[in-house]
């Protein structure tokens, strides 16, 4: 199905939306100007991601990550074990 121009003007009658007033910064676009759309989920995005946490596990960092990520004192631990029981909280069951 196509859509005209005029099927995409708002209700006041105004002009059509260019592709550059969408609000889909840094989104692909097709040849026409307008952002590809997907439809479930964003392939994409999502194969950017796996490549850079694949990339981040092959690089050895994960260990230093890991202790860089560990409180630093006892009140910052259980700030941060208490912060991981309300977050479980809201977990489904």
């Amino acid at each position: 199905m196509s859509t005209s121009n005029d099927d995409r003007k708002d209700r006041k009658g105004g002009q059509a939306p260019q592709p550059e007033d969408r609000g889909n910064r840094g989104a692909s676009h097709s040849p026409s100007g307008w952002p590809d759309m997907q439809g479930e989920g964003n392939k994409d995005a999502a194969r950017e991601y796996n490549e850079s946490q694949r990339d981040f596990v092959e690089s050895g960092e994960v260990e230093r990550a890991a202790r860089d990520a560990e409180p630093q004192s006892d009140a910052e631990r259980r700030e941060m074990e208490q912060a991981e029981r309300e977050g479980r909280s809201h977990a489904r069951k």
